[in-house]
């Protein structure tokens, strides 16, 4: 994300000056669209990590008790009391 390190270089740097108010019209679109992608890449992060959190705890970072009743059967193809070969 190259792009944001150089917003963050030019709000850093006209900030102190005069804030928003000295950009001009086509800065300010620019920048209101850099910060609409980012808004879209926040969104899909939080997306993501509420699926995660949605899964069972078999597959994330819940505790396997988090589940109740509605627990998976067990994934091993070994019958009870058999021995690892």
């Amino acid at each position: 994300m190259p792009e944001h390190a150089a917003l963050k270089r030019i709000i850093a740097a006209m900030a102190p000056v005069c804030g928003l108010t000295c950009l001009r019209a086509a800065e300010k679109d620019g920048l209101i669209g850099e910060l609409w992608a980012r808004v879209g890449a926040l969104t899909g992060m939080v997306a993501e990590r509420q699926g995660r959190l949605a899964k069972s705890g078999r597959g994330s970072d819940k505790p396997p008790f988090a589940d109740g009743l509605n627990k998976p059967g067990p994934t091993s193809l070994r019958r009870v009391g058999e021995m690892p070969t």
